[in-house]
């Protein structure tokens, strides 16, 4: 039969156990002191990315009942997105590209639905399988709104919409050159200036222009784009501003087969 403990052994234990949690608090009080001090200290937080996509005015997009999802130009030039379709590759919910590279049509899927896509809240042109293909290098962002909340913006599948935001003019001067080379003949040079007008400070200009070049994927297939988008903006008060957009773009997406016939003597 097991003995009981002795009080002698009982006193020992309860001292170890005492001995235990002391060391314990004498560990953990300076790391909690710490962190509450650190805690104390402010806290700068990142600006917050604003959407006028999913309530169609300017909110937070944290704040906003509705999910979405935002691509920056930052992410845009960091990826070298250089069509739509290639925009949400990294984002939940949103199928890209699934036929492969094509040169005159955006292929999305958002929830398993074909998407309407939107460029400053105006319906892109869309007649079939090809559509107007948006040049993400005269975007400033481009905005995702998931779910049948699409309805928003008039006839559209459950599954969202797309909106491309373009380019605003600034009101700091600014520039931009854009040169590419690569494979498959590829080349592009893109130009973006913007500022004030003359010595203006109510009115604002911007000029975007790019020119694309580069061989498909298939034999005897080419992309060639020439594109164009100058805007201006005129602050009439503190609270009234007008903007005006205006973009040119040619596509030439194929190149003629060159084929030959030989007659047998």
């Amino acid at each position: 039969m097991a003995q009981s403990p002795t009080p002698h052994q009982l006193t020992l234990a309860i001292r170890r156990t005492l001995t235990l949690l002391a060391t314990c608090s004498a560990i953990c009080v300076p790391a909690i002191a710490a962190a509450q001090d650190d805690a104390s200290e402010p806290t700068s937080l990142g600006e917050l990315v604003v959407s006028a996509t999913a309530l169609k005015v300017e909110a937070p997009l944290m704040e906003t009942p509705r999910p979405g999802s935002v691509v920056e130009q930052e992410e845009l030039e960091e990826r070298n997105v250089q069509a739509l379709d290639e925009t949400f590759r990294y984002r939940a919910g949103v199928l890209s590209g699934q036929y492969g590279e094509d040169n005159d049509t955006d292929w999305l899927k958002i929830r398993g639905f074909d998407q309407s896509t939107y460029q400053d809240g105006l319906r892109i042109y869309r007649e079939g399988f090809y559509q107007w293909l948006p040049e993400p290098f005269g975007l400033e962002r481009i905005e995702l709104l998931k779910g049948p909340a699409s309805i928003l913006y008039g006839e559209a599948p459950p599954g969202g919409v797309i909106n491309a935001i373009s380019k605003r003019p600034t009101d700091t001067v600014q520039g931009q050159i854009n040169l590419q080379a690569g494979t498959d003949e590829h080349r592009q040079l893109g130009v973006d200036t913007s500022g004030p007008v003359g010595d203006r400070n109510d009115l604002s200009y911007r000029l975007v222009g790019l020119y694309r070049y580069n061989e498909g994927d298939l034999g005897f297939t080419e992309n060639e784009r020439y594109y164009l988008a100058p805007s201006l903006t005129w602050e009439m008060s503190d609270s009234t501003e007008l903007t005006l957009l205006a973009s040119i773009q040619k596509d030439d997406a194929f190149r003629p087969i060159r084929s030959s016939c030989h007659l047998a003597p």
